[in-house]
């Protein structure tokens, strides 16, 4: 731009040919020289390139020093033309890449909030700050699985920490269902009624269909991070056990279908 000015005022001076009106054109380049950038975001060159334009005036000053006086004018008018339409080009081209930053920083913005909730998902830490910088996002659309999540936040901790409680009353209820349906000796139902009251019951995964072997394989995966796999083994287990853990299972329902839309919103920024 400055180059440009140098080259402006030149012509501006240069005899015989009358000096064009540049005005318009001197209070243009000063609006692309003072032009805002944003103050974040990707870094972007945001400067048109007017190395077109200067060759063009090259040329016509040269031909100008070769035309007698009348054609001046003329050459005059040819060089306003030729910066009023590369100046436009240079606008344009200054706003587009205005607007890309402003995309850009926008989609890191919202990558970026996506992230924290997806890390609060599995952690359960910085839950409240990932789900307002979530919210503060204008103009990202949530899938209605995570919109129905943010309304009831659950998360990989929390049912891990739950299932214990839940596995416990499940086999519970499981073995009261099998006594009432025997006709066991006395010492069957006693060994039954102290497992329930102590909630013994089995915490390293072991072999077998029996309620207890399903609960302690199921445990094992929510351990392990493999909400899916306990949530089909859930459905493995005998009625009686169905109850104590349908809270359990809805809300692993629900942050299952959160995990797998917030991932297919992150990959599409």
């Amino acid at each position: 731009l400055a180059a440009l000015r140098a080259d402006l005022d030149r012509l501006a001076a240069a005899p015989p040919a009358a000096a064009p009106d540049l005005a318009p054109f001197e209070a243009r380049l000063a609006a692309l020289e003072n032009a805002p950038v944003a103050a974040s975001g990707p870094a972007l060159d945001l400067a048109p390139d007017l190395a077109p334009l200067l060759a063009r005036i090259e040329a016509l000053e040269t031909r100008l020093a070769t035309l007698p006086p009348t054609d001046s004018a003329a050459i005059s008018a040819q060089i306003q033309t030729e910066i009023r339409a590369r100046l436009q080009e240079a606008e344009a081209e200054t706003e587009a890449l205005r607007q890309q930053a402003e995309a850009l920083n926008t989609a890191a913005s919202q990558r970026a909030a996506l992230l924290a909730v997806q890390t609060a998902l599995t952690s359960g830490l910085g839950l409240p700050e990932a789900l307002a910088g979530l919210s503060a996002q204008e103009g990202l659309a949530l899938p209605e699985a995570l919109t129905l999540w943010t309304q009831s936040p659950v998360t990989l901790t929390g049912l891990r920490d739950r299932f214990p409680d839940a596995a416990r009353q499940a086999l519970s209820d499981v073995r009261s269902a099998e006594q009432q349906q025997s006709d066991g000796a006395v010492t069957d139902r006693l060994a039954t009624f102290l497992m329930n009251q102590t909630g013994a019951r089995s915490t390293i995964a072991r072999e077998g269909d029996d309620a207890d072997a399903i609960l302690s394989r199921m445990e094992a995966a929510i351990a392990a991070g493999d909400l899916a796999a306990a949530r089909a083994l859930l459905d493995s287990l005998p009625p009686p056990a169905q109850p104590a853990l349908a809270t359990w299972a809805k809300e692993a329902d629900t942050l299952m279908a959160a995990q797998s839309a917030l991932a297919t919103l992150i990959s599409a920024l």
